[in-house]
């Protein structure tokens, strides 16, 4: 029997086949042997541990499960909000640049009627001069 006591050195399957060999044992001495209750308590508490353990464990794979899908999620989103930021850029520049053209375009129609808003005007005074001259003669 000592020579089954686990170590430091022993490996996952050899603790597991002492732990099967030593379970199966004091289950068979319990079917030959009354239980009191005491060990029925025992027993059930065990065995309710156990049970506690493996529902925590696995929610506790499925709370990490929905952290990584979360965290994925999230950059994908950074991702996708990060190049619309940079096209929303590409295209206010665009829109400035074509704002900056239609305003030197209309800066220049404006200086061209203001010229010919002056020639109109001195055609117009050339026109009174000659009709009052034609007047007076």
């Amino acid at each position: 029997m000592a020579n089954e006591l686990p170590t430091l050195e022993s490996t996952n399957k050899e603790l597991e086949s002492i732990y099967n060999i030593h379970s199966k044992r004091f289950f068979h001495w319990l079917e030959t042997n009354s239980i009191s209750p005491n060990s029925n308590r025992d027993i059930a508490l065990l065995a309710h541990n156990e049970l506690v353990k493996r529902s925590n464990n696995r929610f506790s794979r499925k709370s990490t499960f929905l952290t990584y899908s979360v965290i994925a999620l999230s950059i994908v989103t950074l991702s996708f909000a990060y190049l619309d930021f940079i096209g929303d850029q590409e295209w206010q520049n665009n829109q400035l640049e074509e704002l900056k053209l239609i305003n030197k375009n209309l800066s220049q129609k404006n200086t061209e009627m203001q010229i010919l808003k002056s020639e109109l005007r001195d055609a117009k005074e050339k026109i009174l001069m000659l009709e009052k001259s034609k007047i007076k003669e």
